[in-house]
């Protein structure tokens, strides 16, 4: 039978945390359940057989969760009263503690106002329960929010949200390359091309990353679905011996945009390429930083880490990262490829044929490497592979089935030429 709790008369509910012990059933029977009561609450704790309960944890934090007040009798120091204990804090609830007077309470915990009583005058406990208690219905005790990090989703966020969710309308991105990454006011929309947005609202934001591409930004102000539900969209191939006058002239806008929307990944992560094209690593690699402790689960954010440890002459570091963009990523081709790059300036070419093969294996990996690049060699890493007589057949006929429109003298192309060096 699911559990429910207990209510009565529709009065505000005080759910007890308390040790089950007989020393201590006096404080319940005299001091707390008659205080509670008095102060118009209906109390409980998980002992309340009348109601034929079987609290179980689950049960345990329910009624934290749905109670008024909660009151903690931690005297005894018991270990099922401080996790309890500690899911009502964490839950922002107004919790009263009580301890006797004889113990010292706990260090973690001294600094918080709780209520002392005296065996010896159960009475006077109950009184300064009782107050207590009324002052908490009229919202006048005290509130510490021992949790400010954790934002909880009460009833008035969850109606705000449900508001929201009925303004949303459908837009359709269509961006091409199709492997891009699309965010949605600085969230990653897990690569649908389906977005929601609030047509009322002023702060909409697309911005779009891909390996081998220039960076998308747009703010849509006011926009009218109504009118248009599609953007097509192309990204700028970040490519050619101008490369860096490109970078020159897109960074003021990407500055501009970045200072009025600070924490968006795909801004970020342009900055931090333009850091690296001018070797600027120490600022790079505080951008770098920033940019996965805002968005750990974009597996471009993992990559750029990875890459300044590449850059920066610190492989095992760098193939590292790039393994984990390959666990993070299952349809994109820049981890495996990232790794094969290293493992061949390592010259453990088996290991890198290997990660070469994955891309081969995946049709979307495919359609990935092949929207970005026209060649292997066209990266100066794979010139350690390209070079041993014993990989090399292998590698050009791994190269020739990755990219079978380019021509040979594509795949020849030079080092040189590479626009994966810093994009």
């Amino acid at each position: 039978m699911d559990y429910k709790v207990p209510s009565e008369n529709k009065r505000p509910k005080c759910f007890v945390i308390r040790p089950f012990s007989r020393s201590l059933q006096n404080i319940w029977d005299l001091v707390i359940q008659p205080a509670a009561d008095t102060a118009g609450y209906f109390v409980f704790d998980a002992a309340e057989s009348n109601h034929g309960l079987d609290v179980i944890h689950r049960d345990i934090s329910r009624s934290i969760w749905e109670a008024d007040v909660i009151v903690a009798l931690i005297s005894g120091r018991n270990p099922n009263v401080f996790y309890e204990l500690g899911l009502a804090h964490a839950a922002k609830k107004t919790v009263v503690m009580m301890i006797d007077k004889e113990e010292q309470a706990p260090f973690d915990i001294a600094h918080i106002r709780f209520l002392q009583y005296d065996l010896e005058c159960l009475k006077e406990a109950r009184d300064s329960l009782i107050e207590t208690l009324e002052k908490s219905k009229l919202n006048k005790a005290p509130k510490i929010d021992f949790f400010p990090e954790l934002e909880i989703f009460d009833s008035r966020r969850k109606s705000l949200y449900q508001e929201a969710m009925l303004r949303m309308e459908s837009l359709i991105i269509d961006v091409k390359p199709k492997s891009s990454d699309i965010f949605v006011n600085g969230k990653l929309n897990q690569r649908s091309q389906i977005i929601k947005i609030n047509p009322d609202s002023e702060s909409n934001t697309i911005s779009i990353g891909n390996v081998g591409f220039f960076e998308f930004y747009e703010k849509l102000e006011n926009y009218d679905t109504s009118k248009k539900k599609i953007i097509n969209i192309e990204l700028e191939k970040a490519s050619g011996n101008n490369l860096t006058e490109k970078v020159q002239r897109k960074l003021p806008g990407w500055l501009r945009d970045k200072r009025k929307n600070p924490h968006d990944p795909v801004l970020m992560r342009a900055i931090s390429s333009y850091l690296l094209m001018m070797e600027e690593y120490e600022e790079a690699y505080k951008e770098i930083i920033e940019l996965n402790d805002i968005c750990p689960e974009w597996h471009l954010s993992r990559n750029q880490l990875g890459f300044y440890f590449g850059i920066t002459n610190q492989s095992e570091k760098a193939l590292r990262e790039y393994k984990i963009v390959t666990e993070m990523c299952d349809y994109h081709y820049i981890g495996h490829y990232n790794c094969a790059c290293i493992l061949s300036t390592l010259e453990n070419f088996d290991e890198c044929i290997y990660h070469l093969e994955k891309i081969i294996s995946s049709s979307e990996m495919l359609d990935s490497i092949q929207d970005s690049l026209r060649g292997l060699r066209h990266d100066s890493d794979f010139e350690f592979i390209a070079n041993d007589p014993s990989y090399r057949e292998n590698f050009l006929e791994i190269e020739k089935f990755l990219f079978p429109s380019s021509t040979q003298e594509e795949l020849d192309m030079n080092a040189s030429n590479s626009f994966h060096t810093f994009w």
